[in-house]
């Protein structure tokens, strides 16, 4: 089965962790846009509560505000706090 994304793909990137005061290497994966995403959710989906919570924000409102939390998102999802732009 041939998924189709358009992404980005780094290996061995170095990057420096302050809380241990180190650098170490990491492989990463990008995947952007809205056609991504939209193929994302209809071929795999998010099982985590936190992602799929921003997600659904995204799709019904149009937008997401960065830095709500959980609980936040949860009422605006049961209508119980009203989003605005």
């Amino acid at each position: 089965m041939e998924l189709r994304f358009k992404f980005w793909a780094g290996f061995d990137l170095e990057r420096y962790d302050k809380r241990f005061d180190k650098t170490h290497k990491e492989n990463e994966i990008n995947l952007s846009g809205v056609k991504n995403l939209k193929r994302w959710m209809k071929i795999v989906k998010f099982n985590n509560p936190k992602h799929m919570t921003k997600y659904l924000i995204w799709k019904n409102f149009g937008f997401y505000p960065p830095k709500l939390s959980f609980n936040d998102r949860l009422k605006i999802l049961e209508g119980k706090i009203i989003l605005s732009k």
